[in-house]
């Protein structure tokens, strides 16, 4: 019984391990041009969205970049390789960074990375492995992720099935048109004075609906009534006090006014409980927001450590930000995650004689990516920052970027792309 269990197991991790290196290999392949094998100088691109390849025809960046540099040599010299891929973070570039070096045994890796990392610290997935053993042994097995899927899906199961028998029976439920005339008055920006009756009149008819709840303190939070907010969620949170998102939400309000002593003890308490990949990493972001204004970015490594002690059975010290890593700190406008990624990718590259060329974003200066290197010899650097102030006075938001994904910056249009590339091009060109 027991081999044959392990030999479905087996079964099912080889098979979905040929799947998963399938997609891979196709996504790879359709990121490089044909005949890369032959050409002198390979230059390998790391990145998240603002780096993959685009819709058909493909404007991005690396891809522009290569045929800009074969232009200048007047012969197809350069193959520019473009590893970006969406959704990602740098923890998982630099998981799949010495792979791509085996296959593509690039000259040059150009690394723009970070900008999802206070969002998704993806710790969930990486810290058991690096813990070693048998733990980090089984964190890597397919079948081992599937089941903790399934056990996240249970477990959220369950708490749905107990908010479901906490609420009001039936018949006394109100009718859910208060709720959506609610939102519709708020959607069409109607007189401030009705929509807070009407939101108001749903959250007291039921008041263990979150959506009627949710809509009155985005009400209030729009016209910057936090107090006000801040008693909704309270109310809201103490009658569901298993719901973490709720928790969350009111820490969050608190943050906005500047109570940030009880925003962090709530916080620290859904970090220290939850088994909510998403809700972990919300977490982190809102406590690495809080130590960058209190002038300690250094502290969201003590979250992190906890996160992974937690994920690992106590094996934090050896799994998470290392003394080393740590130790560096993080510069001003890169995360300590960032920071701590970009010194590993730099040693990877070091021991390999690879040449690093460190990007930094569009419209951000590039002082905090070098503060982020002790010793930057060997490395190159690119900023984004004043060619694209001056597109944007000359032509408009809208000439580079295609939408808001980052607050002031996006991703960006084929014009926008032509500047980074223009960028690189310029770096290495002067470095021969």
């Amino acid at each position: 019984m027991i081999l044959a269990l392990l030999l479905v197991l087996t079964a099912v991790e080889l098979s979905m391990r040929a799947a998963g290196g399938h997609l891979r290999f196709l996504e790879e392949r359709a990121s490089v041009s044909a005949g890369w094998e032959r050409t002198r100088e390979r230059i390998l691109c790391l990145g998240e969205s603002t780096t993959a390849p685009t819709d058909r025809p493909d404007h991005s960046w690396p891809r522009q970049l290569e045929a800009i540099l074969n232009g200048r040599a007047g012969a197809r010299r350069f193959a520019v390789i473009n590893a970006g891929r969406s959704s990602t973070n740098s923890a998982v570039l630099l998981a799949r960074l010495p792979g791509l070096l085996d296959v593509y045994t690039p000259q040059t890796v150009v690394v723009m990375m970070g900008i999802n990392d206070p969002k998704w610290y993806g710790v969930l997935e990486t810290a058991a492995r690096r813990a070693g053993g048998w733990r980090g042994f089984m964190a890597g097995l397919r079948v081992w992720k599937l089941a903790r899927y399934v056990r996240y899906e249970l477990l959220r199961g369950t708490l749905l099935a107990t908010t479901l028998r906490r609420r009001r029976p039936s018949h006394v439920l109100p009718a859910p048109g208060l709720s959506r005339e609610c939102r519709r008055l708020l959607v069409g920006q109607a007189k401030d004075a009705r929509i807070e009756r009407a939101c108001q009149r749903a959250v007291e008819a039921d008041p263990d609906d979150w959506a009627s709840h949710s809509n009155l303190v985005e009400f209030y939070r729009a016209r910057r009534r936090y107090a006000k907010a801040e008693q909704v969620l309270r109310r809201n949170a103490a009658r569901a006090q298993e719901s973490e998102w709720r928790q969350v939400l009111l820490a969050e309000m608190l943050v906005l006014q500047d109570k940030t002593p009880e925003a962090e003890k709530l916080l620290w308490a859904v970090l220290g409980r939850s088994s909510d990949p998403a809700m972990v990493n919300r977490v982190l972001m809102s406590l690495d927001g809080l130590f960058q204004a209190r002038g300690r970015p250094d502290l969201i490594g003590e979250a992190f450590r906890q996160v992974v002690a937690f994920e690992t059975h106590g094996r934090g010290a050896e799994a998470g930000l290392s003394s080393s890593d740590s130790a560096g700190g993080a510069p001003e406008g890169v995360s300590p995650v960032t920071a701590a990624n970009y010194r590993r990718l730099r040693e990877i590259l070091r021991k390999r004689g690879i040449r690093l060329v460190a990007m930094q974003y569009p419209t951000l200066s590039g002082a905090g990516l070098r503060a982020v290197f002790r010793d930057p010899e060997n490395i190159l650097f690119a900023e984004n920052r004043g060619n694209f102030r001056e597109a944007l006075a000359e032509s408009g938001y809208s000439f580079v970027f295609r939408d808001l994904a980052f607050g002031q910056w996006g991703h960006c249009t084929a014009a926008g792309d032509r500047l980074i590339a223009e960028v690189v091009e310029r770096v290495l060109s002067a470095a021969q």
